[in-house]
Parts: structure tokens; C-alpha cells; sequence
């Protein structure tokens, strides 16, 4: 019994099949993150027309909860949406119906405000809850495009109000940046993060 007990301390930890499927995904979470700041970014420069980042821009995140209406933040990919943006001194603002202003600001969001709406240049969703589908997009009158990152808003309807749509594995970003003229001078993140290839 004695050599068991001690075989069974000996024996390293291993890492269980759950575990390693939450590493692999977090990881992947994070890419994908990355990849969408990029993304952003990459089109507002090129439906803007700018030729660098000089431009303030704002950014706000629909949903920080890990998935739609579930009130739960432990694996989300906007804190790494927001430290992407933040660190290419990008305004980033967070709106979540699960989340008071308090908590949004305890979490270190900035919260949208009634006052900040007309100042957002982008908006990407990021948690499909059952509320952002009444979301009336004229409330934010300088939006020049959205990012859908979970493929829940109907394309026409913000199209209609002349902003760019973009939902994640559409091609648009590709296609617009073929079509630019002058693809050679969109800032180097770009080209440095091969979204364009």
C-alpha cells in the first residue's frame, strides 16, 4: 500500500483533456482578438481614406460578457479587443446590458454614454445579446463602420444609414483593400499583421 501511495504522489500532474482544450481556445480567442483590432483599423484607414493613424478614433465594444446574454466575463475576448485598441491609443468605450456603468468601470471600461455616442467612429460586436438587436444605430451619427464579430446584425439595415458593414469571414476587408488605390501607404500594423495578404 505503501509503494502505491508513493508511486501515486511521484507521478508529475497531468494536464486533463479540459484543460488543454481551454488552453488551446484562449489562445485562439486571443488570435482572433488581435485579428479583429486590425481588421477595425484597417478599414476605417481605408474607408476614410487616412494616411495614418492620426485621426482620433473611438471605438466602442458591444458586449463584454463571454457570450451573449450570459453574465459571465471569465473567458471574453473584449479585454484583449480593448488592450489591442488601447495600445494603438485607440478610445475604446463598452456598453453591456448585464453590466452596470459601475461594474463596466470596475472591470476598467470606459462605459458609453448618452454625451460619447456621436463621438464613436467604429463599433464591434462582440457578446450577441438579445438587446443589441433593437439597437438603433442613428444614435451614433459619425459611426463609419461596424465590425460584427458574431454575424447578428442584418447587413442592410446599417448599410442603409451609410455605414460599412463588416461581419467576420465576409471578405470585405480583402476586397476593399484590392480595390484601393493606394493600398501602400495604409499604416504599417496593417502590413505587419498580414491582413491584407
Amino acid at each position: 500500500m505503501g509503494n502505491i501511495a508513493g508511486m501515486l504522489k511521484a507521478a508529475p500532474p497531468e494536464v486533463t483533456p479540459l484543460q488543454r482544450e481551454l488552453n488551446r481556445t484562449g489562445t485562439l480567442l486571443g488570435l482572433i482578438v488581435v485579428a479583429i483590432a486590425v481588421v477595425m483599423i484597417a478599414t476605417i484607414v481605408i474607408i476614410e481614406d487616412v494616411r495614418g493613424l492620426t485621426a482620433l478614433i473611438d471605438v466602442l465594444i458591444l458586449g463584454v460578457a463571454y457570450r451573449g446574454d450570459v453574465r459571465e466575463t471569465a473567458f471574453t475576448s473584449a479585454r484583449l479587443l480593448k488592450k489591442a485598441l488601447s495600445q494603438r491609443e485607440i478610445s475604446v468605450y463598452a456598453d453591456d446590458p448585464l453590466f452596470s456603468s459601475d461594474e463596466l468601470h470596475a472591470m476598467g471600461y470606459t462605459p458609453l454614454t448618452p454625451e460619447t455616442e456621436d463621438q464613436i467612429d467604429a463599433i464591434i460586436l462582440q457578446a450577441n445579446h438579445q438587446a443589441y438587436q433593437t439597437l438603433d444605430f442613428k444614435r451614433f451619427p459619425n459611426c463609419r463602420v461596424v465590425l460584427d464579430g458574431r454575424q447578428a446584425f442584418a447587413r442592410e439595415k446599417i448599410e442603409a444609414l451609410g455605414i460599412e458593414y463588416i461581419e467576420i469571414g465576409d471578405g470585405k476587408l480583402l476586397e476593399a483593400t484590392k480595390s484601393h488605390q493606394d493600398a501602400s501607404n495604409m499604416p504599417s500594423l496593417v502590413q505587419e499583421e498580414g491582413v491584407c495578404d
